[in-house]
């Protein structure tokens, strides 16, 4: 894109024309030296006209994909990629090149794993050279925490922080941060972005809210990983070690009833979203909430009952291929009924245990997984034993053992929660 030149289109088809000439000029490319060019005026184009042609999100990914699509980006896709972090997205705090030069990293890190995991590594403040034999250091990622502090000043209005939001969330998804970089996850942006949700409650358009929510789940998952390492690697060396604090968890249990729109639209977005990466990190969230004393009432009781509806029809559509997601469901759901307001309220308690109860008997046709009988034991004890005060030795029944084989039956009655549990 020359910058001395005044560009006009007349229509989209022109402006797409026009991109596709400037790609259409890389073909020949045999060096690396000549990409950045092409590169810097195709990004020119889209941060220039992006108002113009670009408004809709759609658009701007029919864009996008006309060069993740070029033979200039499919065989030099690092080298852009690293250009597009290392001279553009870390050093401008312009909001028109940030909100085009996020989303073809966004893009393109969805459209390949690998991409996402390059560009974490790329934007990782690492020193380059090792010192007498010691490997350098890793250091905080720069993109990380210059992502986090744009979100927080809501650099660019809404359109340019989801983008952001949404880069971020991708980056915690697939890849494990340190404590470096956690720091700077404090109880103070936590706050703000529940601050965020409650304030775009309204909107017409959800999409804002639940990209905000996505990434304070992703954050609560990146605390929860690097609490089990830490607790793991004291119990190697069998010493006390400080373990960090969950912020995410921390903030929610301080702002308990200030942020009801967070907790409405979590139980919401899990009932509608099909992604199985998103509702494992919205259980995940549920698990904590429900297994830490101070946040047992979180939830309005209508959002609870809305939540087993949920839960029931999961545990009933899901298939043998998400037998690790069926586990999680079953998790959640037992101190959902045992911990909660729920333990007072006998919503839909006989759905759920007829739902319980198909899910043990093993047959030889259809053998069920032992971690699931395992799991659906522990709900019947736990909840309809010791809540509801039913007897969970007809509900057993005789064909129900520790691992599917005969329950152990001593003087002629079932034995202890316990040994029915098996853990």
């Amino acid at each position: 894109m020359d910058h001395g030149i005044v560009y006009h289109f007349d229509s989209k088809y022109e402006f797409y024309a026009e991109l596709d000439e400037v790609l259409s000029a890389s073909d020949s490319i045999t060096q690396e030296a000549d990409v950045i060019p092409i590169i810097d005026t195709f990004v020119g184009f889209l941060t220039s006209f992006q108002d113009e042609y670009l408004c809709d999100t759609n658009d701007l990914a029919h864009a996008i994909y006309k060069l993740l699509d070029a033979t200039v980006y499919i065989n030099y896709h690092t080298y852009i990629v690293q250009a597009l972090i290392r001279q553009r997205a870390l050093k401008t705090s312009n909001p028109r090149d940030l909100y085009v030069i996020y989303c073809i990293l966004l893009f393109a890190g969805k459209d390949d794993i690998g991409v996402l995991k390059y560009i974490v590594s790329v934007s990782s403040n690492t020193k380059d050279k090792s010192k007498n034999g010691v490997p350098p250091a890793k250091q905080s990622n720069e993109l990380v925490a210059k992502l986090k502090y744009e979100i927080a000043n809501f650099l660019g209005g809404e359109r340019c922080v989801m983008a952001m939001a949404s880069l971020l969330f991708e980056i915690c998804r697939v890849c494990r941060l340190d404590g470096q970089d956690l720091e700077t996850f404090n109880v103070t942006f936590i706050s703000y972005l529940l601050d965020v949700v409650e304030k775009t409650c309204d909107d017409t358009d959800e999409a804002f809210n639940y990209t905000i929510i996505r990434l304070i789940l992703a954050v609560n998952e990146q605390f929860m990983m690097l609490q089990t390492g830490q607790r793991a690697a004291a119990e190697k060396e069998g010493a006390e070690q400080s373990v960090i604090k969950n912020n995410v968890m921390e903030v929610l249990i301080a702002r308990m009833g200030t942020a009801k729109t967070f907790g409405g639209n979590l139980i919401f977005m899990l009932n509608r979203t099909t992604d199985p990466c998103v509702q494992l990190l919205i259980l995940k969230l549920l698990y904590l909430i429900f297994t830490t004393p101070e946040s047992y009432e979180y939830f309005y009781t209508n959002d609870l009952c809305v939540l087993v509806d949920v839960i029931l029809r999961e545990l009933c559509d899901l298939g043998d291929e998400n037998e690790a997601l069926r586990h999680t469901f079953l998790r959640v759901l037992t101190p959902l009924l045992v911990n909660t307001q729920l333990r007072h309220n006998s919503y839909k308690r006989t759905s759920i245990h007829t739902l319980l109860l198909t899910m043990l008997p093993s047959r030889p046709w259809k053998p069920v997984n032992p971690t699931t009988q395992r799991l659906v034991r522990r709900a019947l004890i736990e909840w309809w034993e010791g809540v509801c005060g039913e007897d969970v030795a007809p509900t057993l029944g005789d064909d129900i053992g520790l691992e599917g084989g005969q329950v152990a039956v001593t003087n002629g009655k079932t034995r202890t929660a316990a040994v029915l549990l098996g853990s």
